[in-house]
């Protein structure tokens, strides 16, 4: 897991103590001379190396770019697509790393997958083994709310179970939205972006429809200019907050109601303490 990852060099000089069968190597200095040496590695072995929550090593100013101290990650990364060898690198992340965007499109070894919810069958057998029941128009009322999410249709699973006995379409009745644990990993995206990209977001769900860029352009109050928007859509697409349609783009079931709920929060706590700013 890169959550809280070591700075490169020591991520490369315990991959290769590994590989190496632990026995006592005299490693060089020199990172890109390690990252060749792992190389090395990957043809006479077969490797699966994993990093975890690639997001973690990532900034927040410029989607897909590194932290200071972490760029080496980023030629380790690039130095794995382009040499040959027999082993595989698996990248985990919420935003894409610059390098992948430039080298699917260069390299058919190199591949990306965006994620989406789980089908409605698929989310029915997970939960039901969580004891809920319900009409077939239930469960899929309940899994196209939270956009197949699964860790959200897991939080809310607890909910159903513990105050509704389980039973569907009681919640549903309800007409309440549970995120929970969501709400606070899309909390931490969020202050992570920029304010013409925030502002983006917020304009997304209080439209709660599609939008083309030009249709945002109109909509928000600051003054950016087309190209800032086109290159704020792009990064808020790197990091998996938003969707692109043949209609515009919009946000995700789940996104859009946390985003909704952090927002009417923001402007009910700006007008019971009257410091008016995020409201103007």
């Amino acid at each position: 897991p890169l959550r809280n990852a070591d700075p490169a060099a020591e991520f490369l000089s315990d991959t290769i103590q590994f590989l190496s069968g632990q026995r006592g190597l005299n490693l060089p200095n020199d990172t890109d001379k390690q990252i060749s040496q792992l190389i090395n590695y990957f043809r006479t072995n077969r490797c699966l190396l994993i990093f975890d929550n690639a997001e973690s090593i990532l900034q927040e100013e410029y989607a897909g770019s590194y932290r200071q101290g972490y760029e080496v990650y980023g030629r380790l990364i690039k130095c794995v697509a382009e040499s040959n060898h027999q082993s595989c690198l698996l990248i985990t992340s919420r935003e894409k790393p610059e390098e992948i965007g430039l080298l699917e499109e260069e390299m058919g070894l190199v591949r990306s997958l965006q994620l989406v919810g789980i089908e409605p069958n698929d989310g029915r057998r997970m939960l039901e083994r969580k004891g809920l029941a319900g009409s077939d128009e239930d469960w899929s009322t309940l899994i196209d709310n939270y956009s197949g999410n699964p860790l959200a249709l897991s939080v809310v699973s607890e909910m159903i179970r513990e105050v509704y006995g389980g039973n569907i379409h009681s919640f549903l009745q309800e007409d309440v939205l549970v995120f929970d644990r969501i709400q606070n990993v899309i909390s931490e995206e969020l202050n992570r972006l920029s304010p013409l990209e925030q502002s983006i977001i917020y304009w997304l769900s209080i439209q709660r429809e599609p939008l083309f860029h030009r249709q945002l352009n109109h909509v928000l109050l600051n003054s950016a200019s087309n190209q800032d928007v086109v290159l704020s859509l792009r990064s808020l697409r790197r990091r998996s907050l938003i969707e692109q349609t043949s209609i515009g783009f919009k946000l995700q079931n789940v996104v859009l109601e946390c985003i909704t709920d952090r927002f009417i929060n923001q402007i009910f706590n700006e007008i019971k303490t009257l410091k008016i700013d995020f409201f103007n």
